[in-house]
């Protein structure tokens, strides 16, 4: 997952949003959002070659999300362990300050590099191999991470997250979930530059808030809601029909329905 956006105690009518895209080789394998462990139940999609998964929530209202690191030699290393264990590991928790004080004793040399959010709505942790830890709490408001660290408007489908969330700001949250979905099916280049190398993702086509190269690109979408007048929510995209923009095609994002027992 290469874009992350959290809306954390920012709104009046929904208590946390979490949204992104997972960007992959289209070689890949994965399964789409389905019940993955109990006590708590889990829910997330799942990653079919290392047995992790990028983004999912629980039925206590935690949730997590998880991209990799740009400029860490650890980010695609071999003989490391999945990140995406730490996203199962981390939902086995209730408590958003468990899952912290779980997450600072995670051996981070021992993972692939990464960047992590999690939290619920009461409170919203943001934690990067390549900073070290503990997590940092976060403040209120809202958050947008790819490949660097929190927040860096240097990469511009971060910028224009912000730009897109303060648009967003005095709307309804139905036209928040509506903006969101066009949103991260954009496929606009930010300019015409050519990327340094394949997890740059700033320049051009890969710059973009929804990747399209011939092997590589935006594989999935995810929004999921907690609380407030806009509910428990969990949205899901995927596939060809993803390129297409809702309200000039097929709206690729169905509602999975979260049902714990």
């Amino acid at each position: 997952m290469c874009l992350v956006l959290l809306w954390f105690s920012a709104r009046s009518d929904v208590e946390v949003v979490l949204a992104g895209n997972r960007d992959e080789f289209y070689r890949r394998p994965s399964a789409p959002p389905a019940i993955v462990a109990r006590n708590p139940t889990v829910y997330a999609g799942k990653d079919l070659e290392a047995g992790g998964t990028w983004m999912g929530r629980n039925e206590a209202g935690l949730l997590a999300a998880i991209t990799n690191r740009y400029g860490s030699s650890r980010a695609v290393a071999a003989g490391l362990r999945s990140r995406g264990e730490i996203v199962l590991q981390l939902l086995q928790h209730r408590v958003a300050a468990d899952a912290a004080e779980w997450a600072a004793s995670i051996p981070l040399k021992e993972y692939r590099a990464f960047n992590l959010l999690f939290g619920s709505a009461e409170a919203f942790y943001f934690l990067s191999s390549h900073e070290g830890g503990p997590p940092r709490r976060l403040e209120p408001g809202f958050h947008a991470l790819s490949n660097s660290t929190l927040n860096d408007a240097s990469w511009p489908k971060v910028e224009r997250s912000h730009r897109f969330a303060e648009a967003h700001r005095e709307r309804s949250g139905e036209a928040l979930i509506g903006g969101l979905q066009a949103f991260l099916t954009d496929r606009t280049p930010p300019d015409d530059q050519t990327p340094a190398s394949r997890e740059e993702e700033i320049h051009g086509a890969l710059g973009a808030v929804f990747i399209q190269t011939p092997d590589y690109g935006t594989v999935s979408s995810t929004i999921v809601t907690v609380g407030g007048s806009l509910g428990d929510r969990y949205y899901f995209a995927e596939g060809e029909d993803m390129g297409r923009p809702p309200g000039g095609g097929t709206n690729p994002y169905r509602l999975v329905r979260f049902d714990p027992e």
